[in-house]
């Protein structure tokens, strides 16, 4: 795929979180970390092309546009973004973002947010990071909502959060090599697993087991794909299947 035409003093490398996709429109959205200076890009699949989303993140702290969440919400045709205690939609085809929660107003980490979505149930949640397990529902109304706190550390640099694409629950994978599930209709999490059963580890190349591992769910196999490396090699692909 070619790079998106502008100074990225990051490459398209330290994704976090900042990379999503609209599965509708199949267009896949990247913003550099920690770079204010270019927009959010907007990369259509189909016929190879970028072009920026000229609407600056609403947000101007220091860690703004750095160690955040951004993603896409079909049935609200919006991304959404959060960052400092704060909730942000940008609706399809609009220039200005809308406020869903204020600055400050959802305690959680200070930065390296996660967020993940269910298309089953419609809900997105969000919230952890660093120094913080808060985590919070948006729904299909843009109605933010705690949810039960995780009993670990959440967020990027803590673990991967990802969903099952045939239940809707959320999958949890932690630092401690442990394996849990976020039911949304009941608001709790249930450890599922831990060490050498789940075998998405990887195998001594980082100092952190979650890191190396990228997840995503395929909806059109009902599972959830796990790619994973020890660092430069040893690249490897794992289903799950609820």
């Amino acid at each position: 795929m070619p790079n998106p035409d502008t100074d990225y003093n990051h490459g398209m490398g330290h994704g976090y979180e900042h990379s999503f996709i609209d599965p509708v429109t199949r267009t896949y959205f990247f913003h550099q970390v920690c770079n204010k200076t270019v927009p959010l890009q907007r990369y259509n699949i189909d016929t190879q092309f970028w072009t920026p989303v000229a609407v600056p993140l609403p947000t101007t702290s220091y860690s703004s546009g750095c160690y955040t969440t951004l993603v896409y919400l079909p049935e609200l045709k919006a991304i959404f973004y959060t960052d400092l205690g704060g909730a942000y939609l940008l609706y399809d085809n609009t220039t200005k973002w809308v406020t869903v929660a204020a600055e400050g107003s959802l305690p959680m980490g200070g930065y390296h947010f996660t967020s993940s979505y269910s298309p089953v149930h419609k809900v997105l949640i969000f919230g952890g990071g660093n120094g913080g397990r808060q985590m919070y529902k948006l729904d299909a109304s843009a109605k933010v909502t705690p949810i039960k706190t995780p009993p670990f550390d959440i967020g990027v640099n803590a673990s991967v959060l990802t969903v099952d694409p045939v239940s809707g629950n959320f999958l949890a994978f932690t630092g401690n090599s442990e394996f849990y599930i976020y039911s949304v209709t009941t608001d709790t999490w249930l450890l599922k697993a831990a060490g050498s059963s789940v075998p998405i580890w990887n195998s001594g190349g980082y100092n952190n087991p979650i890191f190396g591992v990228v997840a995503t769910p395929v909806s059109n196999f009902g599972v959830t794909m796990f790619v994973t490396t020890n660092g430069p090699n040893a690249f490897r692909v794992f289903l799950y299947k609820n």
